[in-house]
């Protein structure tokens, strides 16, 4: 079952790249079996689709499944580019495994999403931190305090 995860997940991200979204709803529907996710997910637009394969990635991520979760949230990115979570969620991926540039770089991202996350200012703290850019940690923890009190 893992291959075929793994052979839907990359058929998924391609049909996704050339914009196929009746190819991705082929293989989300397939992937739902196969991951044994429920079924009967209704999918009114591109951006239920693109949430659909978050959740499917962070669940793989969560089951230690990286290059499965990898596949499924860079199809939810493909799908949706502006959602904060795929790319936080992305970013996670790549700070466990210590490929701090590539996470800072979806972090990026999500701020693009949400400009107003607290929160991925605070992981981007952490992120530097582990880089030992102990400067940039300030800056974003500092930045994630501000934001966090203009919200009280």
């Amino acid at each position: 079952n893992d291959s075929w995860a793994d052979v839907h997940l990359g058929l998924s991200c391609a049909t996704a790249a050339e914009g196929n979204i009746e190819g991705c709803i082929t293989e989300s529907s397939k992937l739902l079996s196969i991951l044994k996710l429920p079924g009967g997910v209704v999918l009114n637009n591109i951006s239920d689709l693109a949430r659909l394969y978050l959740l499917m990635g962070s669940k793989l991520r969560d089951d230690g499944r990286r290059a499965e979760a990898l596949l499924a949230l860079q199809t939810a990115s493909l799908l949706n580019p502006h959602c904060s979570g795929t790319h936080k969620n992305l970013a996670s991926i790549f700070e466990q495994s210590g490929e701090y540039e590539r996470a800072l770089r979806c972090y990026e991202k999500a701020l693009l999403a949400a400009p107003s996350d607290g929160e991925t200012f605070s992981l981007m703290s952490r992120c530097y931190e582990r880089m030992g850019a102990q400067e940039a940690a300030v800056l974003c923890r500092r930045k994630a305090e501000e934001l966090a009190l203009s919200y009280h």
